[in-house]
């Protein structure tokens, strides 16, 4: 989607890791981190580093046509700008599944610096510059109702921020197949919102807002 692009590690089985400590029939993957050296928009030069890392289980489906189903989820996202000699961090997020109800939304994001992160990009990139943290002391304890974001998700969201035009071309199209390959590669997963009954009845199916990301009466 863009030449100048890259990730590493290069082996795929640095990057996706099956995790023998979870028994019976659920397989927990050990995801990154990986490292993505993108535009911070398309278009642009390559100076925006967003290191992904996660776990994911996975159970195999009964009859249903899908060969996989979420069952749990966590990502932790970091996201380093490169200026020089500095190499600032300037968004950390982290994805997590919590199902305890009362507040806390099944589907959410929580903002926070990650700045261990760093030490992963001068691994892969060997930049020989300073990390400076431009995230600061930001409120951690707010929980933003999100989409399923896991590891294969947040890669599918970066091809989109930083790869993609909001207003693609005739002569684009290349770009949006790649996009729609990079979608569909991700259809091997079922989400976990199957597990969830008031994600799957009333009016939720048919809308989506943040109120029926909680469990309740």
């Amino acid at each position: 989607m863009h030449q100048a692009t890259s990730v590493r590690p290069f082996e795929p089985e640095r990057v996706i890791r099956v995790d023998d400590s979870v028994a019976g029939e659920d397989v927990k993957l050990d995801c990154g981190p990986a490292v993505f050296n993108l535009c911070e928009k398309a278009n642009g030069m390559p100076q925006m580093y967003v290191v992904v890392e996660g776990s994911i289980c996975v159970r195999e489906s009964a009859g249903n046509g899908d060969s996989l189903r979420t069952m749990w989820f966590g990502t932790r996202v970091g996201y380093f700008r490169q200026k020089r000699s500095r190499l600032e961090h300037v968004y950390g997020v982290h994805y997590d599944m919590d199902e305890r109800g009362g507040g806390h939304p099944v589907f959410h994001a929580q903002m926070g610096p990650v700045m261990n992160f760093a030490a992963t990009i001068q691994d892969q990139f060997r930049l020989g510059v300073d990390p400076v943290n431009c995230v600061g002391p930001v409120l951690r304890n707010v929980r933003t109702p999100t989409a399923q974001m896991d590891f294969f998700s947040v890669c599918t969201q970066l091809c989109a921020d930083h790869l993609m035009t909001v207003n693609p071309s005739a002569s684009d199209q290349r770009v949006a197949d790649a996009f729609d390959d990079v979608r569909s590669a991700c259809c091997f997963l079922r989400g976990a919102a199957h597990r969830l009954p008031y994600l799957n009845s009333g009016g939720a199916p048919n809308c989506y807002r943040s109120s029926h990301w909680y469990d309740g009466p």
